[in-house]
């Protein structure tokens, strides 16, 4: 995401940074515009404690995850449910999404498949939701790359810089 000028951060509580080194969150009381946590949801433990942890950083939360139907599948029926490796232990419907957001007082939209926003303060349109999600798939991601400088090279110097002055993690 830094290659396309959007300003992320890392974290992981349950992960050493491997790929982010110099770009982690600048701390536990920072606030950002949004939390990002994609295919992050079906291995919480507790997912509303980790739920709650996102809070902390943001009033938005984005992620992905696929959604249960409305009839429960059986484990042959669903591939997601990844029985062999045993990683996938919470699953979500989108009622379970509307109850976390009443919960949190806050809204949700999802696209009934797998991308999901909760936010307290945006009013999104389901439909609108929906047609971007569209448009990421007809090179959103593309037009936006064009449209916005890069990170890469300032990211670049900062870790050189970094390197230089001992930095080790």
């Amino acid at each position: 995401m830094r290659d396309i000028v959007f300003d992320f951060y890392w974290y992981d509580s349950q992960s050493t940074n491997l790929l982010a080194r110099g770009f982690e969150i600048k701390g536990k009381n920072c606030k950002y515009e949004l939390v990002t946590a994609f295919e992050v949801f079906e291995h919480f433990v507790e997912p509303i404690k980790e739920f709650e942890s996102m809070l902390q950083f943001s009033d938005n939360v984005l992620f992905s995850t696929d959604l249960l139907a409305s009839t429960l599948p059986k484990p042959e029926e669903w591939w997601y449910y990844v029985l062999e490796s045993g990683q996938h232990i919470s699953f979500y419907s989108y009622k379970t999404l509307k109850y976390i957001a009443q919960k949190y007082n806050m809204n949700i939209w999802s696209n009934s498949r797998n991308y999901n926003l909760f936010t307290k303060n945006c009013k999104i349109n389901n439909k609108l939701f929906n047609l971007l999600l569209r448009f990421q798939r007809l090179g959103l991601f593309f037009y936006v790359k064009k449209k916005m400088k890069s990170l890469t090279v300032e990211d670049m110097n900062f870790l050189i810089s970094k390197i230089k002055n001992g930095y080790e993690q």
